[in-house]
């Protein structure tokens, strides 16, 4: 019988098997095929780690991910269009700030 604990550690720390976790092939596939069925208990011990090693992966992964470039092309477009309505409320709040301060010197000078 093997040490549960240990051959877990083992699998968690096997470059070759966290590889197979992420991006399986048919050799690989085979070889881990092969692998848990030499003692009763390995697959019970190979699901653990695959499970742990998957669920890592998966945070590691959404913690890096890069928005592709259609994502970025409409996040900045996004943006552009919100600083130019920005810009025309401004635009528009100056002018008639503009126009108020005209009138007021008007009202002054009569």
């Amino acid at each position: 019988m093997l040490s549960s604990e240990n051959e877990l550690d083992k699998l968690l720390q096997d470059d070759d098997f966290i590889q197979w976790v992420i991006a399986p092939d048919a050799q690989s596939n085979n070889y881990w095929y092969d692998w848990e069925q030499q003692d009763p208990v390995r697959k019970e011990i190979l699901q653990e780690a695959k499970e742990i090693v998957l669920a890592i992966y998966k945070n590691e992964s959404a913690a890096s991910v890069l928005p592709d470039k259609e994502f970025t092309a409409d996040a900045w477009k996004e943006i552009h269009s919100r600083v130019l309505l920005t810009e025309k409320r401004l635009t528009r709040k100056l002018r008639n700030a503009k126009s108020c301060l005209f009138y007021i010197k008007m009202i002054r000078v009569d």
